[in-house]
C-alpha cells in the first residue's frame, strides 16, 4: 500500500493546497512501480527458448548445437551463426 505526500504552504510547500504536485507525484510514483514488474523483452523470449537442438540453417554442419541466445534478435543461434551477431550482444547457454 501506497500513500500520498502531502506539500501544502503550512509545511513548508511550494504554496496553493499542493494538488497538482500530489498527483504527479503519485503519477510518477505509479508509473515507476509498474516499470519495476515489466521484463524485458529478451528476458521473456530466454524463459521459454529450447537450447541444444540442432540448428536449422546449419544442420549439416558438425557443432551446430543452439547454444548461444542474442539478445538482440532475441533467438537462439549456433556457433555458426556467430558472424551474423558480432556487433549483438550474446549469452552463451552452458
Amino acid at each position: 500500500m501506497y500513500s500520498s505526500i502531502s506539500s501544502s504552504s503550512s509545511r513548508g510547500g511550494y504554496g496553493g493546497d499542493g494538488g497538482d504536485m500530489d498527483m504527479d507525484m503519485n503519477m510518477n510514483m505509479n508509473m515507476n512501480m509498474g516499470m519495476m514488474n515489466m521484463k524485458p523483452a529478451w528476458l521473456e523470449r530466454l524463459m521459454v527458448e529450447t537450447f541444444f537442438g540442432d540448428c536449422g540453417v546449419h544442420k549439416n554442419q558438425r557443432k551446430n548445437e543452439k547454444n548461444i541466445f542474442c539478445l538482440h534478435c532475441c533467438l537462439s543461434i549456433c556457433p555458426h551463426c556467430l558472424p551474423s551477431h558480432t556487433s549483438h550482444p550474446l549469452l552463451q547457454v552452458l
